[in-house]
């Protein structure tokens, strides 16, 4: 005979389709990314993602929660970039497949131009050899 569990995390009733009530169940076993919350954030060409760029992402993913991966499409500037965004797209998502829902990967909208030397976008700053640079600087 069926015992009513005391304890559930998604009742299904009546209302709502078969389609809505896996969604529902699908956004509690996956949460969806939220732009809201912490996120690590990495910049790179990955021509080609490779086990590295994996390890480092799914450090982020321990230490922050989610990642935001934003990939230059460098296609065809030179043979060092073969390939096109959406293949670099695909090996990433190949790669991080158990992490479904914590991470997003998107098209870097513009080239950063060197500032000073370097390419961050952001002028070069002295520090103190004896000082340790920031946190960011040393994740």
């Amino acid at each position: 005979m069926f015992v009513a569990p005391a304890r559930f995390d998604l009742r299904v009733s009546a209302e709502g389709s078969a389609q809505y009530w896996a969604e529902q169940a699908l956004v509690r076993l996956r949460p969806p990314f939220n732009p809201q919350r912490p996120t690590a954030l990495f910049l790179g060409r990955y021509q080609p993602f490779h086990r590295g760029h994996q390890r480092l992402i799914e450090e982020g993913l321990r230490r922050v929660g989610q990642a935001c991966i934003a990939v230059r499409d460098t296609h065809g500037i030179n043979e060092k970039n073969p390939l096109p965004f959406f293949a670099v797209k695909q090996r990433i998502e190949a790669a991080l497949s158990t992490h479904v829902g914590r991470f997003v990967v998107i098209a870097q909208l513009y080239q950063l131009a060197p500032s000073n030397g370097n390419f961050s976008g952001v002028p070069a700053q002295k520090h103190d050899s004896n000082q340790r640079p920031p946190i960011a600087n040393r994740l």
